[in-house]
């Protein structure tokens, strides 16, 4: 797990990270620290476990004046993240513009990058979603979606024909949609809408989907405010990506969105999201099937409803339901909850058969 911290009296931040094993929680080590982050809520850094067990971190720093003038710089750790060497930009472009929103995802080849990229903005063009795989002898940036929502977070997984990536799209009506693309041995997809909710917003929510996969079971959660209808839903595939099914939904009780998803166990996944609660948010988690039988809602947390709370994270670790958020207050905290599976109602998936 990794997070942002203040440094050197506010004037600055370091990026730190722990790992959770049997043994718990390891002492905290930091990737790097300095005065040129750029420090946002929704679109934070992450550091990954790779293939041959090196760490590969990813942060922001600035590019320019501009507010959002900044791009993805990258570290590898070959010690367990004792020591760090700079790896350099993520993308190759140094426009002074927006480049974020970074999914890391290792793979058996290695590790791809996939990130929102404006380096078209300042001419007047659209922000582009691309992917390129890390340290690869052949690395080549692709541009996977030209014109895709600025400011929603992407998610990456690994199926068996490759990665697939979702994210918010962005049409020329302004409508901001779900898609996804999918590299197989004849590389990358063409976009694809994931479900048709139709969200008109002349604006970023700022709200992007989660995948989660086992084996060619894929499953994605999102939020909606389609209609004037704030959701929480989630649609199926059972082919590593190919297709998905019809989106269902988790609730819609005017949540708050902030989606995450985790494989549980057999069949079951469990989506997690922020609702509201007077003037507060909850953190919650239910278990959800691919017939569409859905386990009862579990508040696992409240914190706040505003920025400050930022995007909580479930995991399965080791067959548990690992979560993680921020606790707001005088001082914030981040806080980690096992769940067993046990803990999480068990749905009959014959119910909606």
């Amino acid at each position: 797990m990794s997070w942002l911290e203040p440094w050197e009296n506010g004037e600055g931040h370091r990026l730190r990270f722990s790992r959770l094993s049997s043994l718990g929680w390891s002492q905290t080590r930091t990737v790097v620290e300095g005065g040129t982050f750029f420090a946002n809520w929704a679109d934070v850094p992450s550091v990954v476990e790779q293939g041959d067990g090196s760490y590969l971190a990813h942060w922001l720093e600035r590019l320019g004046e501009g507010t959002y003038a900044y791009g993805i710089r990258l570290a590898q750790s070959t010690d367990e993240g004792l020591s760090w060497s700079p790896l350099g930009w993520l993308h190759d472009d140094r426009t002074a513009a927006e480049h974020g929103f970074a999914t890391l995802l290792p793979s058996p080849g290695g590790t791809w990058g996939f990130w929102l990229d404006g380096r078209s903005m300042p001419g007047g063009g659209a922000m582009a979603l691309r992917g390129v795989e890390v340290g690869a002898e052949d690395a080549a940036e692709a541009i996977l979606d030209p014109r895709v929502c600025e400011c929603c977070q992407t998610d990456a997984a690994q199926t068996p024909s490759g990665p697939i990536v979702v994210y918010r799209g962005r049409s020329e009506g302004e409508v901001r949609d779900i898609r996804w693309v999918r590299h197989t041995t004849n590389g990358w997809s063409q976009p694809r809408v994931l479900a048709t909710d139709d969200w008109k917003i002349a604006g970023c929510p700022v709200n992007g989907p989660a995948i989660a996969t086992f084996e060619k079971r894929v499953a994605v959660a999102w939020f909606t405010a389609a209609q004037e209808r704030p959701r929480v839903q989630v649609a199926f595939s059972v082919n590593g990506g190919e297709t998905f099914g019809s989106p269902m939904e988790v609730d819609d009780q005017q949540p708050l969105g902030r989606v995450d998803i985790a494989y549980l166990a057999g069949e079951d996944f469990v989506v997690s999201w922020l609702a509201k609660s007077a003037d507060t948010a909850v953190l919650s988690v239910k278990r959800v099937h691919p017939s569409g039988a859905m386990g009862e809602t579990r508040e696992v947390a409240e914190t706040a409803a505003s920025r400050s709370a930022g995007v909580p994270r479930i995991w399965n670790q080791d067959g548990e339901l690992l979560v993680t958020w921020v606790e707001t207050g005088a001082e914030q905290k981040i806080r980690a909850l096992r769940l067993a599976a046990s803990s999480l109602p068990e749905v009959d998936s014959r119910e909606n058969r």
